[in-house]
């Protein structure tokens, strides 16, 4: 058993059960939709699933920083990560692309990853040094792994259904990417690109939260991808402070460097 087998169990437990919840307001058509202070929109499927997860992962007697109830990371060593429920503007979109992402932070790192896809039963984890896997449903999960493109112009970008920027436009010009899918929720951009189905997204809004980030991170970089800010920067996952304030670029790795020279010729 690897060193966060029990966590792992423990966090797809709750993203599992959190699943069962979401899709039961999903399949209701009525999300309740609301607006929060920073003008992000939450539903009663946010609410329900942070408090699942909670009651869940509380078994592992670590503290669980979520968007929607934070605490002060500083103070903790080790403490779980969690979105639940990352693309919600898609949840009441009806598009199917939201996720619902548990991350084990330890000294700074991202070092346990799950995000699940409720809508279409796709379960993506990873651990640090362990690989990424992939589960469809009830089958047999599988080992995934990031695609070979070398070329720009052979790359799929992935950009979001509801927050285009003008960087996605210039850097598809500079390298001339002419494939760009619109796919919702950051956790769904970085799962495919894990698995070989895209190899570049890029998000740089100051706005997104560890939450965001963290545990589709971990299963990109055990995929063999690569995760940095828009400077080519690391991650930080440290301090009280758990904003990630210069946006991400996620790649395949074997084009990371191209595409953060482009960014930087904005």
């Amino acid at each position: 058993m690897n060193t966060y087998e029990k966590e792992r169990m423990l966090a797809v437990r709750a993203v599992l059960a959190a699943g069962e919840a979401v899709m039961g307001v999903y399949a209701a058509q009525d999300a309740h939709a609301t607006e929060k202070v920073d003008g992000s929109i939450v539903t009663q499927a946010d609410t329900a699933a942070d408090r699942i997860i909670h009651e869940v992962l509380c078994e592992s007697r670590l503290p669980v920083l979520s968007e929607e109830a934070t605490i002060d990371p500083a103070e903790h060593a080790a403490l779980w990560v969690v979105d639940p429920l990352d693309g919600t503007m898609d949840f009441v979109q009806r598009t199917g692309e939201f996720s619902i992402m548990v991350a084990l932070v330890v000294d700074g790192i991202p070092v346990l990853g799950v995000v699940y896809l409720p809508a279409s039963a796709r379960l993506y984890s990873a651990f640090r040094g362990g690989g990424a896997y992939c589960q469809y449903g009830d089958a047999e999960q599988a080992r995934i792994a990031v695609s070979t493109c070398v070329a720009p112009e052979m790359a799929r970008m992935l950009v979001s259904r509801n927050h285009a920027t003008s960087l996605d436009e210039h850097v598809a010009n500079v390298l001339h990417i002419a494939t760009r899918v619109p796919t919702g929720s950051n956790g769904i951009k970085l799962a495919r690109i894990a698995e070989g189905e895209a190899e570049v997204f890029l998000n740089p809004t100051n706005r997104m939260g560890w939450w965001d980030t963290a545990a589709p991170q971990c299963i990109l970089e055990e995929a063999g991808g690569r995760v940095t800010d828009t400077r080519g920067e690391e991650l930080v996952y440290r301090g009280r402070d758990t904003h990630v304030p210069c946006g991400i670029v996620a790649t395949n790795s074997l084009l990371h460097t191209q595409v953060l020279a482009a960014c930087a010729t904005l």
